[in-house]
């Protein structure tokens, strides 16, 4: 793994050798030689390593680990000295440094050492944005998984996100399949490339292909120049292919042979480009119906289901519920100039006893909507729109769950007076979706 080496050592031939050394390695060198020299160095890019001398002849370099640390938090740090000492190994490890490197020093020792303060940077990063991406989904710091099923999720992206294979993620609208596809973004090793998103039920069929490869200008009617498309744009990063199942088949037979060639023609173009991102797929519907439907190709399935990640709904996994809501909570109260303690505790109640059929997205409506109608210091039943699941609102023929969620589509559409669009938003779900449960549910249009 090439890296940015910053070498600080007020010997010359020490410098020369370590810069050889790990020049030969593959990593990029820079070098300062004296205390003066170093801090100049802050104004520059952050070096994943600095191999930083004791003893330099305007500095003690323990006096430097403090403010190397205060300007490059990520960077870490190892000792080199002549004049070892168990408490100097001690005060330097205390101050922030990863590893003690006696001189003379032996080579192999001091690569191993680089290598392995590499790989303990790379897994505090990786860390660190397992962190953030969970806090961006909570809107807060509090854990908010606390159910089994979530948590074991968690850890299969860690354990495949750093992989280049493709990804698809299943699971109900709602339920947070773009934020786990951040999320594989972020602790992968295309961390710094873009990552691009495309829901294919947005878009137009006429303009899907050329929205996904590109197209030549002339190619089609109002085409008035050259157009990268989202596999280009997506170079070096991930393609989010949200909503897969509803992209076009024929479109489906050319994205699969992009996905087996690694190579994309512009539409109307001549020459293909070799594409480089990694794809993260993503669909609410279950792929084995959608595939006897022959909505999705079972071929594409197969080449882009290499890792598949199913997604609980929020009803399965209800020990979320609160921490997320209170996460919500806390952050909509902050954007709204509000001071909420939380919820009462029969409002609590029916949010957990609430079956959510807009998921993650729904929960969050609903608790932003609270925030503006709370009078009080707590959310109380009389700020939720929600109300308790019942068995005479079920229509004849379905299940439980799918009597309380037509129940819960008619008494928003009621609310929105039948606009679809807004009706959609409050769920938390797509508007290709709410028409399907529409006509699956027979409710009149």
């Amino acid at each position: 793994m090439s890296a940015k080496i910053l070498v600080v050592d007020d010997e010359a031939d020490i410098r020369l050798l370590l810069a050889t050394l790990l020049k030969n390695a593959g990593h990029a060198v820079t070098e300062a030689g004296t205390g003066a020299d170093f801090r100049a160095q802050f104004d520059e890019d952050q070096p994943d390593v600095v191999l930083l001398d004791l003893k330099l002849p305007d500095a003690d370099g323990l006096d430097l680990i403090q403010p190397l640390k205060r300007n490059w938090p990520g960077t870490e740090v190892i000792v080199l000295t002549g004049h070892a000492s168990i408490d100097a190994a001690v005060s330097a490890t205390k101050l922030g440094a990863y590893d003690f490197q006696k001189k003379p020093f032996d080579t192999k020792a001091v690569l191993l050492a680089v290598e392995r303060a590499l790989e303990h940077k790379r897994l505090k990063e990786e860390a660190d944005g397992l962190r953030r991406s969970i806090s961006n989904m909570s809107g807060g710091n509090a854990p908010v998984f606390h159910s089994p099923a979530m948590r074991q999720v968690l850890r299969h992206v860690e354990r495949i996100a750093p992989s280049d294979v493709s990804v698809l993620i299943t699971g109900e609208s709602g339920t947070g399949k773009e934020v786990i596809a951040d999320l594989i973004h972020g602790l992968s090793q295309r961390a710094k490339g873009p990552i691009i998103k495309i829901n294919c039920a947005a878009l137009p069929r006429d303009l899907i292909e050329s929205e996904l490869f590109g197209s030549m200008k002339g190619s089609f009617t109002g085409s008035t120049g050259d157009r990268d498309g989202l596999f280009r744009q997506a170079e070096g990063g991930t393609l989010m292919l949200d909503e897969l199942s509803e992209m076009p088949i024929d479109t489906q037979s050319k994205l699969l042979r992009v996905l087996q060639e690694k190579e994309v023609r512009p539409v109307g173009g001549r020459v293909s480009f070799k594409t480089n991102c990694r794809i993260v797929a993503a669909t609410n519907r279950k792929t084995d119906e959608a595939i006897r439907d022959g909505k999705l190709r079972e071929d594409l399935f197969y080449r882009i289901s290499a890792i598949t990640i199913a997604l609980p709904s929020l009803r399965d996994r209800r020990d979320d519920i609160l921490p997320m809501a209170n996460a919500f909570l806390k952050r909509y109260a902050a954007q709204a100039g509000r001071v909420l303690r939380g919820f009462t505790t029969a409002a609590g109640q029916r949010l957990r006893n609430f079956d959510w059929p807009g998921n993650v997205r729904q929960l969050q409506n609903e608790v932003q909507r609270a925030v503006l109608m709370c009078e009080g210091t707590e959310v109380d039943l009389a700020d939720l729109s929600i109300t308790e699941k019942t068995t005479d609102s079920l229509h004849a023929g379905l299940t439980l769950i799918e009597g309380v969620e037509r129940s819960t589509i008619l008494q928003m559409l009621q609310e929105t007076g039948g606009n679809k669009l807004e009706t959609a938003r409050r769920l938390g779900i797509g508007r290709q979706t709410l028409y399907n449960k529409i006509k699956l549910y027979g409710i009149p249009a």
